[in-house]
């Protein structure tokens, strides 16, 4: 219709610009129709991503043009894919169209030609800038553009195949209004997000065009996501243009984004986005972490929403609406209709129950203490069973970091466990609980009843409960578990932190394969998600920054410099952003103290270690320890002998090491030792440590026997690394010890179990040199857990005294060998 030239503009400003005019032969009145159209169009908006018309006017030969604003850019998708914009840039920039598009429907303009030629991008002061150009087919909503009546012939197709929408599919154009642009747009989004649009373009260039229309009017496209994994070897190039990968590209895409996009490309348009402004404002929704509208509103969703919008005025809320549900039952007559009328209500109850047990679950999960127990409180007032209700609370209790939380969460599990013993909630409530306090052997005896209990019967809350009990111990299966439940509750903060974990555990079982690089990605993605939904949550942030740690290890491991110096990034500033705490079980402790060990902030560490002694309340197994290392015997003796009534394995644990450090009696050791093992017919994770400690007696080949017959019984281990530690004391090889360490890898936390276990055997074969260097290795991982203050207490008393442990004579082969 128009030819462009680049020209330039000396009056009233000089610039260059472009000129649009008629190519000669091509002035029919329809050409001459759309010319002007297209003018006065571009005349009457005045928007930074609509190109400006500055004049016009016509030619001496009579051909009309106009002058309008230069713009040296390049198609929207062509511009994204060469500066490999991720898909979260794509939709920032994209949003920025469809402002500019509800500027022309605004000013009654409908483009009806929306593509990707049409939406050029160029770069002002280094940004990139969307411009929507050729509004040559745009038609008026409400008005006329010309006086030259701008008309679409009968039976005439106006706009471009790919990206046309249903009602513009059609030989009668008449009924087309501004969604046929936000379909247009849908098509657009789908092309930017997975590299090519929704229908192929192949089958539509070859088809007839009566199958054409019959495609776009009545075919549904697959969904994003789907697409992409029919895209074949190209799949690949997609991804890298999206500077991700494959899985990642989808993973990000499946969800919320396929339900927007779908939501624009809906054959019926009165269910699309109602205009290009909404379209976009659900794009911002996403970005900024939000509910979106696309999202389908089940009775479900519209209960957790309503619960959302009304946090504090809910139980009043729901206190009315049951009223009224019972007063409008009582109003029916007919006993069949007041039957409906109750199952109606029961069923609404159920919803809300439902609903507001997982909201007051996640709140309580990721700290937030005080919404948790607002939602428990107007949980009671939907006839909530009490033992829920009251663990839900001791949860609450238990992630907050209040002071006595511990105490308080332990005695609200018991009262939940009066109203009902197999309470999963309860139960494995009072499993974190104890784990918190370090009383192990409790764990024992609670680990087996939650492996004897089974969750209810479409209880997704019991099925949360109990990820937490088996994510160390069976990722996989846990994995797999959140997985359904998020695809349920996609707005769980804390089923996302967990997903990240597990996947992070996963990732690590690979880490000798750099390809694992997007296992972790993709646990790096989850607690992305988990962290906008809960930015407060100090439970969140510190297994994110956990797992950010082993991500740099691996990085590193590999040499993986980009990722490792985005991921360290990341962990700064959920470092700096962390609760500065030496508090033994503040949830920061952990995380922060690997995070020094990464920066090699030794001075940090060694500070934070002195100051364990003097925490409130310590663990008597952590304090034991530094009083063992400064020989501090009447502290020690004190401690042992105020050990409860009712002691543990490792209250018996202590007291062999203190019997055989101060008489040196390792027969009478041993032998009371023995009962420590044969007290109980479940191999604990308890029983890891004190099978590790019982090396210090100096008498492998026993303790070898002993790791035999715990790993013969019924396993109640909490962590995997329990099974492999016993595993390698039974059968301490060079070949074994080669297979621990390198299980462990170049992550801390396991580096710290192995050479710990390696160390102790060492110094129960009298290698007292490589026991002072493995205990070193535990010590540089930074973790100030249990074997990591042990391994401080044997190296320090090696150094004052490179004899010690006296009763354990040194290894003569080495001693030989060294002369």
């Amino acid at each position: 219709m128009g030819v462009v030239y680049m020209a330039e503009q000396m009056h009233p400003v000089k610039r260059r610009v472009a000129l649009k005019i008629i190519k000669p032969g091509m002035d029919s009145k329809q050409v001459l129709a759309r010319f002007e159209a297209e003018r006065q169009a571009l005349a009457m908006m005045d928007h930074p991503n609509i190109a400006k018309v500055f004049e016009a006017g016509t030619t001496e030969s009579g051909c009309p043009y106009f002058v309008m604003e230069l713009v040296k850019g390049v198609p929207i998708t062509g511009f994204c894919d060469e500066q490999k914009l991720s898909t979260r840039e794509r939709l920032q920039l994209f949003v920025t169209v469809c402002q500019a598009v509800q500027h022309a429907h605004q000013k009654g303009i409908i483009h009806r030609d929306l593509k990707p030629s049409n939406v050029l991008i160029a770069k002002f002061d280094d940004k990139p800038v969307a411009k929507v150009i050729d509004f040559g087919v745009a038609k008026a909503m409400n008005q006329e553009l010309t006086e030259r009546t701008m008309f679409t012939q009968f039976g005439q197709i106006v706009g471009t195949l790919e990206y046309m929408s249903p009602e513009q599919a059609q030989f009668n154009q008449l009924d087309i209004d501004t969604r046929s642009d936000v379909y247009s747009l849908g098509v657009l989004l789908y092309e930017l997000l997975v590299g090519s649009p929704p229908f192929d373009r192949d089958r539509l260039r070859t088809a007839a065009l009566d199958e054409v229309m019959r495609i776009i009017r009545d075919e549904q496209p697959p969904k994003p996501s789907a697409r992409l994994s029919t895209l074949g070897a190209k799949a690949a190039t997609v991804s890298s243009n999206r500077n991700s990968t494959n899985s990642v590209l989808g993973k990000s895409i499946r969800g919320d984004i396929d339900l927007i996009v779908m939501k624009a490309l809906e054959k019926d348009r009165t269910r699309r986005y109602e205009t290009a402004s909404g379209f976009a404002a659900d794009l911002k929704r996403f970005l900024d972490g939000e509910t979106v509208h696309a999202r389908p509103a089940s009775t479900w969703y519209r209960a957790r929403m309503t619960i959302a919008r009304n946090r504090g005025a809910f139980a009043a809320a729901t206190v009315i609406m049951l009223g009224c549900l019972i007063g409008l039952t009582g109003a029916i007559v007919g006993l069949s209709r007041a039957a409906a009328e109750i199952q109606a209500k029961n069923q609404i109850l159920a919803q809300l129950r439902e609903t507001m047990t997982g909201e007051a679950l996640n709140l309580a999960l990721v700290g937030d203490y005080a919404n948790a127990i607002e939602r428990i409180d107007a949980l009671k007032q939907t006839e909530a069973d009490p033992s829920l209700c009251l663990a839900l609370r001791g949860m609450a209790h238990l992630y907050s970091l209040k002071d006595g939380h511990n105490a308080e969460a332990i005695r609200l599990f018991e009262e939940a466990l009066k109203h009902d013993r197999n309470s999963i909630p309860a139960t494995t409530g009072m499993w974190l609980a104890v784990d918190q306090l370090g009383e192990y052997d409790k764990m024992s005896s609670l680990r087996r009843r939650i492996n004897n209990l089974r969750p209810r019967a479409n209880s997704d809350i019991d099925r949360f409960f109990l990820t937490q009990t088996t994510r160390h111990i069976e990722p996989k299966a846990t994995h797999e578990q959140l997985e359904r439940l998020l695809r349920k509750h996609r707005f769980w903060a804390a089923a996302y932190a967990f997903r990240g974990r597990t996947q992070a555990q996963l990732a690590k079982l690979n880490y000798a394969d750099a390809a694992t690089v997007v296992a972790f990605e993709v646990a790096i993605d989850d607690f992305d998600v988990a962290s906008k939904l809960a930015p407060e949550s100090v439970f969140v942030a510190s297994d994110y920054l956990l797992a950010l740690v082993e991500a740099v290890e691996f990085a590193r491991f590999h040499s993986l410099s980009s990722k490792e110096a985005e991921w360290m990034s990341k962990a700064s500033q959920l470092y700096a952003s962390l609760p500065s705490t030496d508090h033994r079980f503040g949830y920061a402790f952990r995380s922060r103290t690997m995070y020094l060990a990464l920066t090699g902030d030794w001075a940090a560490i060694d500070a934070i270690r002195s100051s364990m002694p003097n925490q409130e309340k310590p663990p008597r197994w952590i304090l034991a320890a530094f009083w063992f290392a400064d020989k501090q015997y009447d502290e020690f003796e004190r401690f042992v002998d105020s050990r409860p009534d009712d002691p543990t394995k490792l209250d018996d644990a202590l007291r062999a090491i203190y019997d055989v450090d101060v008489t040196h009696d390792v027969d009478a050791v041993a032998s009371a030792s023995e009962a420590i093992f044969d007290s109980d017919s479940v191999a604990t994770g308890v029983d890891g440590v004190a099978v590790t400690t019982h090396l210090l007696l100096g008498r492998p080949d026993e303790t070898a026997r002993i790791a035999k017959k715990l790993l013969s019984m019924e396993s109640l281990l909490d962590d995997p690394w329990y099974t492999l530690i016993l595993e390698y004391i039974a059968s301490p090889s060079d070949e074994n010890e080669a297979k621990l360490l390198r299980l462990a890898g170049p992550f801390q936390y396991d580096r710290m179990w192995a050479y710990f276990a390696v160390g102790m055997e060492a110094l129960a074969n009298g290698d007292r040199s490589k026991a002072r260097a493995c205990f070193d290795e535990v010590l540089r991982t930074g973790i100030l857990d249990g074997y990591f203050v042990w391994a401080y207490a044997f190296k320090r008393r090696i150094e004052a005294d490179p004899a010690w442990p006296s009763w354990i004579p040194a290894n003569k082969e080495l001693v030989s060998s060294s002369r």
